[in-house]
């Protein structure tokens, strides 16, 4: 697994309507996301979303969120960052740790 850092150079924003709306600590909870997207009324392939870590963990539909937020990822102007919870379950569920942990 490459644990390097990785670091992209985002486009220009060319629309001036355009605006860049960063979220965080959405804890797998997509429904509360959708409302918030709709509540900033962000336009999916005009603004640019930059979502700020912790996508999962916690909530009730992480699975769910994932998978909308991998759509958004594939089909629009959205960025992710892995925050600590994410870290956290990715070693989970690859077995991976960094500490020497019992369970």
């Amino acid at each position: 697994m490459n644990r390097s850092v990785v670091v992209h150079a985002l486009p220009e924003l060319t629309d001036p309507e355009a605006r860049e709306i960063v979220i965080s600590d959405i804890h797998g909870n997509l429904a509360v996301y959708q409302q918030l997207l709709k509540k900033c009324r962000y336009r999916h392939g005009v603004d640019r979303l930059i979502l700020a870590g912790d996508l999962v963990e916690k909530g009730p539909e992480n699975l769910a969120l994932l998978r909308f937020v991998m759509e958004q990822v594939r089909t629009g102007n959205v960025w992710c960052l892995m925050g600590n919870c994410d870290f956290t379950a990715k070693n989970v569920l690859f077995s991976v740790s960094d500490v020497n942990c019992p369970y």
